[in-house]
């Protein structure tokens, strides 16, 4: 039943990534409104969640709220130049960069946690992500240093470094409390420093973020849970296989292009995480 976690927030991840392209290109939503739609709509969902599952409030010590604030710090950052960078950017560019992601995140946890230093995860990790390379080397649409391409490798950077708060701060509180403090803290400096023009947001801008923010919460959580339950370097391999579900969507839904090639990756991609995890 654990295995499900890992393949819901997959899942999440790709579609509201979709969803935010789409509400880019099609109601020119700009990020800082895309921003406050998705966190107020993950934070108001998390604690009406609170109201049905009855978790006690954590017990916050000192090195749990410096946690917490550096966490709060680096999801700002991840979601600003993520976000910055996918608006000025093709989707599927976005994926080759962070296609680096799981082998910076999958070393930290190597380095930071003794339960993560299983070998053939992370030699599954570089495999897959070598792979993922491959099915996009030889792109029409070049990666030029730009400011877009930089903006989409900082995110990467934090997004990386951000699971590791994750493990930590697992080790102490719940998944939904440790979402919904992650949450809060990105809404109000989303608030404070970009000031979005919330007065200008139209119906189906709302409508679009609202939802994609509401699929973010079960992607979120379950990504969360599966750390938890499951491992980090785990959960990483299995989130591989996001590119593919992104690659799909992009064609589906956003008319992107997408090749034959990076179809047979993800499908040997897939191969290959079933051997690891099976081996």
């Amino acid at each position: 039943m654990d295995f499900i976690y890992p393949l819901l927030s997959v899942a999440g991840e790709s579609l509201g990534k979709t969803i935010d392209k789409l509400n880019y290109n099609k109601n020119k939503i700009r990020p800082g409104q895309l921003l406050f739609l998705l966190f107020s709509t993950n934070v108001i969902g998390l604690l009406l969640s609170l109201f049905f599952i009855h978790q006690p409030f954590p017990i916050l010590s000192l090195s749990l709220a410096g946690l917490i604030a550096f966490m709060i710090a680096i999801s700002v950052g991840q979601n600003f130049f993520d976000y910055i960078g996918l608006s000025t950017k093709n989707l599927s560019l976005r994926e080759p960069i962070n296609n680096l992601e799981p082998i910076l995140a999958s070393f930290l946890a190597y380095a930071l946690f003794p339960s993560e230093r299983n070998v053939k995860y992370v030699i599954a990790i570089f495999i897959g992500v070598v792979i993922l390379y491959i099915g996009n080397s030889d792109r029409k649409l070049k990666l030029k240093l730009d400011r877009g391409i930089v903006y989409l490798f900082l995110g990467m950077i934090c997004s990386a470094i951000i699971v590791s708060v994750y493990k930590f701060g697992l080790e102490t509180i719940t998944p939904v409390y440790l979402l919904l403090f992650r949450t809060t803290g990105v809404l109000l400096l989303t608030l404070l420093f970009f000031r979005p023009d919330i007065r200008g947001l139209k119906k189906n801008q709302i409508n679009f973020g609202v939802g994609s923010g509401l699929i973010y919460i079960i992607g979120n959580l379950s990504r969360l849970y599966s750390i938890q339950y499951l491992g980090l370097n785990f959960t990483i391999l299995v989130l591989l296989l996001g590119p593919g579900l992104i690659y799909m969507a992009s064609s589906l839904v956003l008319n992107e292009e997408v090749r034959l090639k990076q179809v047979a990756t993800s499908t040997v991609l897939l191969m290959i995480i079933i051997w690891t995890v099976y081996l």
